[in-house]
């Protein structure tokens, strides 16, 4: 494959760039050793930085322990970056196959706290970042797999959906979603299977390293994902979440930055962020590795094509991408409201859609099972829709988006009418609750929650195996503690 370097012509950015760079101390607000060197090296300081944080990092603890790192998010915002928080559901000590952090604990609350506590401190932090959750799925690596410790299909979806509601219904809207996955390989676990929908997330991402023995460009790593991520979401934007090539002596490492960073990604216009792994974990994938790896990367992140830190000050969630008016890629859309795909029946249900395009929308086309409902030729992008009265109906609902140049792209989502429960009854005797809501609300998403705090509500889903009375779900629990209130919430 012959591969043309393009010309220094493009103007503006129009994609993000980003490292993880080992050995970085997240703690200091001056103290960037580790990061400025790389940007010295690089030429060009980053617009994204990514660090990772596990639930537990302690021996044999079980439960969440780490805390949202509020220092190093105002560090990386002070830096002029975007921080990329990449949140494991894992404890680092203990092996991937035996794990209590399998999908279904996770599902069944029994997290919830931690994660709600989590979701708080981010939404008092306040300020937008990239939250790249439970990321590689498809793998088999990670407790978070389907195909490991004990986990089963579907329930990676199920898991993430648990998770977003839970920082919905804690109001941490800061939060942009990234669902990140392996580059696509034989035997790995389908992308399109692990896909929670459209309102749980903001971006696409992919992983993918130039490993040894072989060798491939970047295009021929992942091109395959990219036309899988764009099929099963085609208006969300694409992220390199993390990539690396390692040296050596047989090829030109050099040029396999000039192929990717001068050649593929401006060929590629759905790709609106880049982020290079620059460790020595397993490889040397330092852009330091030799002097022809170094400056050819140099070249290559040099163009006006890459964003710098010019981003510490924005305010606005989910992030958005950068437009480039010398792109005629198709517009980026996503529904965005109602942010959880549950709904009440005979009620009017909002549909919100965010849209962007370098050459402006021309109007945003609701429909709900196929059948167009309304069109908006200005933001904001919403429709007002009068919810059935049946029961447990799965409606499909997509906003389309068209610019001005001609282009179009969808998001899709589907949501289920449910019934506007709510608990029947609190006994309270012998230091013991007695709470009871409709059987029927398990068919429609809804679990009881319990909190002992409504000024700062730490919600946890109540996992004690209710009995069924007369039509009614009954659970007894300890009430000799103090205060304790409940409430049932979807998922």
């Amino acid at each position: 494959m012959v591969w043309l370097q393009v010309s220094g012509a493009i103007a503006q950015p129009s994609v993000y760039s980003g490292a993880f760079e080992v050995g970085e101390d997240t703690s200091s607000p001056t103290n960037w050793v580790a990061l400025g060197a790389f940007e010295t090296n690089a030429g060009k300081p980053v617009s994204i930085v990514n660090f990772y944080n596990s639930w537990s990092n302690y021996g044999p603890n079980t439960n969440g322990t780490a805390v949202f790192q509020t220092n190093a998010m105002n560090n990386f915002r002070s830096h002029g970056c975007i921080p990329m928080f990449t949140w494991q559901p894992e404890n680092s000590a203990d092996p991937a196959t035996n794990q209590i952090f399998n999908l279904t604990n996770i599902i069944n609350g029994y997290f919830d706290g931690y994660i709600v506590n989590w979701a708080l401190s981010a939404k008092a932090w306040g300020h937008p970042f990239f939250l790249r959750f439970a990321h590689e799925m498809n793998g088999n690596w990670y407790p978070w797999s389907e195909s490991i410790n004990g986990n089963a299909s579907g329930e990676y979806a199920r898991m993430w959906r648990h998770v977003h509601d839970l920082f919905t219904l804690a109001g941490a809207t800061n939060v942009t979603w990234v669902w990140c996955v392996n580059v696509v390989e034989p035997g790995y676990t389908p992308i399109a299977e692990l896909y929670p929908g459209d309102n749980y997330v903001d971006w696409i991402a992919l992983d993918g390293y130039n490993w040894p023995p072989g060798w491939q460009d970047f295009s021929n790593l992942a091109a395959q994902t990219i036309t899988e991520l764009t099929n099963i979401a085609p208006g969300k934007p694409i992220m390199v979440g993390e990539t690396g090539c390692y040296e050596t002596n047989k090829y030109s490492k050099g040029q396999w930055f000039l192929n990717a960073l001068t050649n593929y990604l401006p060929a590629t216009p759905r790709i609106k962020a880049w982020v290079y792994f620059d460790s020595t974990n397993s490889y040397d994938w330092l852009i330091t590795s030799s002097p022809n790896a170094l400056t050819n990367y140099q070249n290559a992140i040099a163009l006006s094509f890459y964003a710098s830190n010019q981003y510490g000050a924005i305010t606005s969630s989910p992030i958005q991408p950068l437009l480039s008016a010398m792109t005629t890629t198709p517009p980026f859309v996503s529904i965005v409201c109602p942010a959880m795909d549950c709904v009440t029946t005979n009620t009017v249900v909002t549909f919100g859609a965010s849209a962007s395009s370098a050459s402006g929308i021309s109007n945003v086309v609701f429909a709900v099972n196929g059948a167009p409902q309304a069109t908006n030729n200005f933001a904001p992008y919403q429709y007002f829709w009068p919810a059935p009265a049946s029961l447990g109906l799965t409606n499909t609902v997509t906003a389309t988006a068209y610019d001005n140049a001609g282009n179009s792209a969808a998001s899709t989502i589907q949501v289920v009418t449910t019934s506007a429960v709510s608990i029947t009854g609190i006994q309270v005797s012998s230091n013991r609750a007695l709470v009871s809501w409709p059987a029927a609300a398990a068919n429609y998403g809804y679990a009881l929650q319990e909190s002992t705090n409504l000024t700062a509500p730490d919600w946890m889903t109540v996992t004690n195996a209710p009995g069924v009375v007369n039509g009614q779900y009954q659970v007894s629990l300890p009430a000799g503690y103090g205060n304790a209130f409940y409430r049932l919430a979807g998922h």
